[in-house]
């Protein structure tokens, strides 16, 4: 089923869809930091376009690089408003999308060289109204909407219509302080909060619903802090926290516990991100512990390389 390499590498989230393609195929790992371009060594997120340009978002400008150069988009060099960036995605069309922590989101054009500020837009908040942009998500059969969490609630954005819609939980603040989704059945959207544990909202009837942890055994989930969320193809929910580790939600057991091929590690383990190669194995991204690979072909056996 499973087994982890524990690489001391990184504390950011990598995916490489391949690099276990072949497990004999040697592996080898490039260092690239300013010294080489890089506008900042803290990475928060990378993605690749359909180019082949390496976007990499840092905490102080996006760079995009082609293997030999780097671009920088900042505030400085004013094609870019903020400099913070904290999730990049590229979308089923091929659109590649930058979110921001406190300039909210923008949209990329490669004909301009460009990009335009999607969220926060005149009819909803000013467009100087502090957004914090911390996940993008589409859902199967909605190609013309993108899901997107901020630290004030969930917003849709249409990309025919170009509207965008402004949903919150009219609850506790920090319920709409949503860290991050996954995509769950029946249209619906699971959301990872930032101390109140896991919700649902409903893209049909546009409702929030709260996941009733007292109907599973094990562990709890309410009050965590909840920094990325993973539904796997057997319809499990892995949840990466703050300081507990990697929780799995077995809805068929109605189950909470510790992610099993974790056994050997910290729970308080700091989960950052989780990422599936073309392999169907787990990158699993952490706070001071590197990287962990969860091979799933195989029995679960946790050792240092």
């Amino acid at each position: 089923m499973k087994k982890i390499f524990l690489l001391i590498l990184f504390s950011f989230c990598l995916f490489l869809p391949s690099v276990y393609a072949e497990r004999t195929q040697h592996t080898e790992f490039l260092h690239i930091g300013t010294e080489d371009g890089l506008s900042n060594n803290s990475i928060t997120s990378i993605v690749q376009d359909s180019l082949g340009f390496i976007w990499i978002g840092t905490k102080h400008g996006l760079n995009r690089y082609d293997g030999v150069n780097f671009k920088l988009y900042s505030s400085e060099q004013n094609n870019l408003q903020g400099n913070d960036i904290s999730v990049l995605h590229i979308d089923r069309k091929n659109r590649f999308w930058t979110g921001t922590v406190g300039n909210g989101l923008f949209l990329y054009s490669p004909l301009n060289d460009s990009f335009e500020q999607i969220l926060p837009d005149s009819a909803s908040n000013p467009k100087s109204a502090y957004i914090e942009v911390h996940a993008l998500l589409e859902l199967d059969g909605q190609d013309d909407l993108l899901w997107i969490a901020t630290e004030a609630g969930l917003y849709s954005y249409s990309t025919t219509s170009k509207k965008t819609t402004h949903y919150r939980q009219k609850s506790e603040h920090g319920k709409n302080d949503i860290r991050a989704m996954a995509e769950a059945p029946d249209g619906r959207i699971w959301l990872g909060t930032f101390g109140y544990g896991l919700s649902v909202f409903n893209t049909k009837t546009l409702t929030f619903e709260d996941f009733n942890n007292a109907d599973f055994s094990g562990l709890t989930i309410h009050s965590d802090y909840i920094n990325t969320l993973f539904a796997d193809k057997n319809g499990r929910l892995l949840a990466g926290t703050n300081e507990n580790g990697l929780k799995l939600i077995d809805f068929q057991k109605k189950k909470i516990i510790g992610y099993p091929a974790m056994a050997n590690h910290n729970r308080h383990t700091i989960i950052r991100c989780i990422r599936q190669d073309r392999q169907g194995n787990l990158w699993i991204g952490t706070d001071g512990t590197g990287i962990l690979y969860v091979e799933t072909s195989v029995e679960p056996v946790a050792r240092n390389p």
